[in-house]
This record gives C-alpha cells, sequence and structure tokens, in this order.
C-alpha cells in the first residue's frame, strides 16, 4: 500500500459534461482561493503539486479517487444539480453550504448515503461594513437625495426580481408612515429593470401614498452601499427568491450595526435573531406560492423608528454577532477545519443516493431539459420549474426555506 498523501480535488461551481454548465462566482471563488493557497500545508508536503484547484468540468466527470470538496455558491435550489451532479457524488466527498436551510435540502433530497455536509457561513469585510459615523453621514446622504435627516429611514438592497417582493418593503414603509406621519424609503438596485418591475413599483408607490418619499438608485459600488447602511435605521428585506442560502445583504447590515427586518426565509433565519438583533416575518405557502406576512413587521419597526435605545440596542447586537460569526478569521478556521477532515477521509466511499423526493427533481429536470431545449440557466429553468406539475417540484426544491417547511 503506498504511504503517499491522498490527493484533494477541490472544485468550486464545478461544470459537469453531461450536465448544462453552472456559472462561476467568481468573488466567492477567489474568496475560497485565499484560505486555500494559504493553508496548502494542510494537505501535506505534495500538497502544491497534488491540489487540483479545478473549475472545469474534468474535475467530477473523470474517475478520481481521491477526496473531493465541492464549494456551494447557491446552487441548492437548482434542480439540475440534483439531477446531474449529487449523482457524481460519493459519501466520503464533502459539501461547504452556507446555512441551516442548506443542510435541510441535502437530509431531504438524498438518503441516508450522501456526502459530508459542512455548514460554513460567508463571512463579510468589517472593515468596510460598520457603524461609521451615523450623525455625519445621514445629513449629507439624505441632502443629496432630498430627504429629511429627521424623518425615519428605511433602506431596501436588491433587485427588481418578481420574488424580491420589493413592493412589500414599500407597503411596509406606507405603513409605517400611517402610523408615524412620515417614513421615507430608499431602494438601491443590484440588477437592471426586468420587464418594467421599475415603473411597476413606482406605481405601487403612488398607490401608496409614498412617491414623494421613494428614492430609487441604480446599482452602487459596496462602499457607497455600506455608507446608507450606516446611515439608515432599518435595512428591509423580504425576498422569497429561491431558497436564500444565505443574505449577504442582511449579514452586512449588521455588520454595519442595522438592524434588519426580514422575511423569516432560508438563510436569512441563521443572520437575524428575532428581537435581538432584527425581527423576521412569517413565511409560509400558499396556493400562489411563498407569502410574507409582511404586517407582522410594522409595530417593530414603530418601535424601533420611535426608539433610540431600541435602535442602538438591536445595532449593537448585529454588530457583536457579526463580528463573531462573520469574520474572515472565523470563516477561515472553519474551512481549514474541514480541510484537515477531508485530508484525514471519511471512509466509504459508496455513491450518493437520491431520495424519493430527490427522485422526483431529478426526473422533473430530465423532462425540461427534453422539452423545452431553449431553457438557458438555472434561473429560467427555475421559473419554469413554477409552472410544471403545479409548482410540486418547485416546492420540494424550496420547501425547507418557509417558516414552517412543507
Amino acid at each position: 500500500m503506498s504511504n503517499a498523501m491522498p490527493r484533494l480535488t477541490i472544485a468550486a461551481d464545478a461544470e459537469i459534461t453531461s450536465a448544462p454548465p453552472f456559472p462561476t462566482s467568481h468573488w466567492l471563488t477567489s474568496l475560497y482561493r485565499q484560505v486555500l493557497t494559504r493553508h496548502a500545508r494542510l494537505l501535506g508536503p505534495d500538497a502544491e503539486a497534488d491540489r487540483r484547484c479545478a473549475i472545469m468540468p474534468e474535475a467530477w466527470a473523470a474517475p478520481c479517487p481521491s477526496a473531493r470538496l465541492l464549494i456551494d455558491s447557491g446552487w441548492g435550489a437548482d434542480a439540475d444539480f440534483w439531477a446531474f451532479v449529487l449523482p457524481t457524488l460519493r459519501c466520503d466527498d464533502a459539501v461547504l453550504v452556507a446555512s441551516d436551510v442548506c443542510c435541510e435540502l441535502f437530509e431531504r433530497l438524498c438518503t441516508s448515503q450522501r456526502p459530508q455536509i459542512y455548514r460554513v457561513p460567508f463571512c463579510v469585510n468589517l472593515e468596510m461594513f460598520c457603524p461609521d459615523a451615523r450623525e455625519a453621514r445621514r445629513p449629507s446622504l439624505c441632502a443629496e437625495l432630498g430627504l429629511d435627516p429627521q424623518a425615519p429611514l428605511l433602506l431596501t438592497v436588491s433587485s427588481f426580481l418578481v420574488d424580491k417582493n420589493l413592493e412589500h418593503a414599500v407597503d411596509l414603509a406606507a405603513s409605517v408612515r400611517e402610523r408615524l406621519g412620515h417614513c421615507q424609503l430608499v431602494v438601491i438596485t443590484a440588477r437592471p429593470d426586468h420587464d418594467g418591475a421599475r415603473e411597476r413599483l413606482l406605481a405601487h408607490a403612488q398607490a401608496r401614498g409614498m412617491a414623494a418619499d421613494l428614492r430609487l438608485l441604480s446599482e452602487q459600488p459596496s462602499s457607497r452601499i455600506a455608507a446608507f447602511m450606516a446611515a439608515a435605521d432599518a435595512l428591509v428585506h423580504l425576498s422569497t427568491c429561491r431558497i436564500e442560502n444565505f443574505g449577504y445583504v442582511i449579514a452586512e447590515a449588521l455588520a454595519c450595526g442595522l438592524p434588519v427586518l426580514a422575511s423569516d426565509w432560508g438563510g436569512f433565519r441563521d443572520l437575524v435573531r428575532e428581537g435581538e438583533n432584527g425581527h423576521l416575518a412569517t413565511t409560509v405557502f400558499e396556493a400562489s406560492g411563498p407569502t410574507v406576512r409582511w404586517r407582522e413587521l410594522i409595530e417593530p419597526a414603530v418601535e424601533l423608528l420611535c426608539s433610540p435605545a431600541t435602535r442602538e440596542r438591536l445595532g449593537l447586537a448585529g454588530r457583536s454577532f457579526a463580528e463573531r460569526e462573520l469574520s474572515f478569521a472565523r470563516f477561515e478556521r472553519d474551512v481549514c477545519k474541514v480541510l484537515k477532515d477531508v485530508q484525514h477521509g471519511f471512509g466509504a466511499s459508496a455513491p450518493a443516493e437520491l431520495s424519493e423526493a430527490g427522485k422526483a427533481i431529478q426526473a422533473a429536470a430530465i423532462i425540461l431539459r427534453a422539452t423545452q431545449p431553449e431553457l438557458s440557466g438555472t434561473g429560467a429553468q427555475f421559473r419554469a420549474l413554477l409552472d410544471f406539475d403545479g409548482g410540486k417540484t418547485a416546492t420540494l426544491l424550496r420547501g425547507a426555506a418557509a417558516s414552517r417547511p412543507t
């Protein structure tokens, strides 16, 4: 028997030759590679020669007897992953995921014969996203946007995708305005308009009496977003998009000491501690799909906007959470632990198995690829799943994200 160190194959968003390619999240790949490069010594003296950092099809398509590490960047709600990638994994492979909802997906969609799952939340730039001098930031930003620095200011950072539920952010601001007499909302959109969504949101704001107090901004650099987070009173984030495997905007807000008002959906509940650093609105599946009971947030919003002490308490708790749980040092430490475990091996090398629910998703993915070959990208496939078999398959994929898992 050879005494050579086992080879460790590392793939981030690996593409599979037998399946459609997965998009590469470049910032995430870079983040992991920082850690992997710095800690190559964990893989033994010949690690630099033996280690493969691959984002290429052959990384997983070719037979490989070595331990393997797959890094999740949000593909848990993609049917193609479960249909084509999961069957190529083994019980001695390790998968890094960012939140509890991702762990639950593996439990639901695999049998007990599945890869080793590690929950390693992402990290935030705590130097850029920090509780800046609010008294200095707020007047200048409000003057720039024609807003009242003395009036309540809510912030939303999102895209125009339907499931981001931007209209509910307007609804919440309008409800607070009815109670307090004034409330302002700044919406920073991270992606372009989709099918007139901007105009629909403006029309909704007009109908709710919020047109004069709403500011829609296009994509902003991270430093600018950090400035808005330091100046605002609360972040509103009511998304029900896919499974929201982490909630990076929420993490950044907490690092800025900004209380969060969010949907109880997917990875958000790993970050927002009810009543401690923010509040969560119950989110359930109804006939029309995921529904955020946003009205539950009216009273908590009014309380923190009326009480500087409450806002400060939630903000300090958010920053403390970020320093403890979202630092690069914690991230690096957790990834290194996984590397050590993978290097030592897990023993079992049997192939991973889909559960009955996983097989149903696999069948749906194969049918969609055969009947709608024009589908391009995981987003298009997911939208097609919403109409496939009455949405049952889509619910299998994201049912774990709801307040009461479906």
